[in-house]
């Protein structure tokens, strides 16, 4: 039997908030504030048809003799898809379709200009861009530049949350020992609301996150705080827990490993213990997250409406011809969405096409390689749409 058969057959567990009882793949109370995780239900591989109704590759199109580097952020708002690329430093507006519409690109040290986008938001009619010592907000409808606020302090990942405040999140890099600093100002009146970290003193244990805390302002303004497993909430300027992670026996113990109040990333990265990697997605349809255990990296999705969940290391293709990317976004409460640069794509459609020749009882067919490179002929980058089941 291949091997792709032999993973059909996954473990449907509850999300409950009790300890005990029988797992009837059943989400028992979906208002919960804890997701507790259990590594008996770990698994290794599951298939994408167990997961998604479809996965559909979109190509994108720029304007003639604009490239396309890497795609490190998409968000959707007001019907209108933006997609950050890291490498040019610049956000391409495309339409619900996925047209091209215009191009922000205001890189420069002068005024109503930006060194680095670390990251968008947006407010309003304006999108908000990032940048190391101030914020700048451009008009939505021509790109124009509207004002601009010099941050307190320095801040990689910088939010405007829906009552334009503003999260500042400061930590040097994931290997950093140095505390980080979590800050929100309202710039109106330039006035903080919250400065400090919300690390407990009588805390027992805890996770750490090697990415930026995940954030959206689309209506709800979460962050997962990086030194343990509490997902927060930004609402009118105060931080309020929103979620809990419980471990259970699995969690890194500060108890033994170190001596309060000294907790750095160093103690954590040479734990064996799970810990987040961040990615925390989550609508009224489907919650996900992404963490380690024993150096593999598991995903944890939720599907509400079914009621059941999944916690799996890595995905057997058995819908796709491309690579699933490892990266989404949630961007209209049903479909994930992630993206893959052409010249990536390019290249595992050519590894594809030579396993083909060499393996004719593979289940992947010719047509459907053929069509999916005649598809991508030409395009910038590639998005991958996912539905969930």
């Amino acid at each position: 039997m291949p091997i792709f058969q032999r993973c059909l057959l996954i473990i449907l567990i509850a999300l409950s908030t009790s300890c005990t009882g029988k797992k009837i793949g059943k989400i028992e109370n979906i208002t919960s504030n804890v997701v507790k995780i259990e590594k008996e239900y770990f698994l290794d591989k599951i298939t994408e048809s167990e997961v998604f109704d479809s996965v559909s590759f979109i190509p994108l199109y720029l304007p003639e003799n604009e490239l396309m580097g890497t795609v490190s952020d998409i968000q959707l708002y007001r019907n209108n898809y933006y997609v950050l690329d890291l490498i040019t430093q610049k956000i391409h507006q495309f339409s619900k379709d996925w047209e091209f519409k215009k191009t922000l690109f205001s890189l420069g040290a002068g005024p109503n200009e930006y060194n680095e986008i670390f990251n968008f938001s947006f407010y309003k009619n304006s999108i908000v861009i990032n940048d190391l010592l101030k914020v700048e907000y451009y008009d939505l409808d021509d790109f124009q530049p509207i004002k601009t606020y010099r941050k307190n302090h320095m801040g990689f990942r910088t939010y405007l949350t829906h009552d334009e405040h503003i999260l500042n999140y400061q930590l040097n890099s994931p290997f950093d020992d140095s505390p980080f600093n979590v800050s929100i100002y309202d710039y109106t009146n330039d006035d903080i609301t919250y400065q400090g970290s919300p690390i407990k003193p009588n805390l027992q244990g805890f996770t750490f996150s090697q990415k930026n805390p995940f954030y959206t302002n689309m209506g709800n303004d979460y962050f997962i705080e990086a030194f343990n497993d509490t997902i927060y909430k930004v609402d009118n300027g105060i931080l309020l827990s929103h979620r809990f992670i419980d471990f259970q026996d699995i969690r890194l113990e500060i108890k033994g490993l170190i001596d309060e109040p000294g907790i750095t990333s160093t103690d954590v990265m040479r734990s064996d213990k799970a810990y987040f990697l961040g990615s925390y997605l989550n609508s009224d349809a489907v919650e996900t997250f992404s963490f380690t255990y024993k150096t593999k990296r598991y995903i944890y999705m939720a599907n509400k409406k079914d009621s059941v969940y999944h916690i799996y290391s890595s995905m057997v293709q058995d819908k796709t011809v491309l690579q699933l990317p490892i990266d989404y976004f949630l961007l209209d409460g049903e479909n994930l969405f992630s993206a893959k640069d052409i010249e990536q794509a390019n290249y595992e459609l050519g590894v594809v096409k030579e396993r083909v020749a060499s393996r004719p009882d593979l289940e992947v067919h010719r047509s459907k390689i053929e069509t999916l490179s005649e598809k991508l002929s030409n395009a910038s980058a590639v998005i991958i749409k996912i539905h969930i089941k």
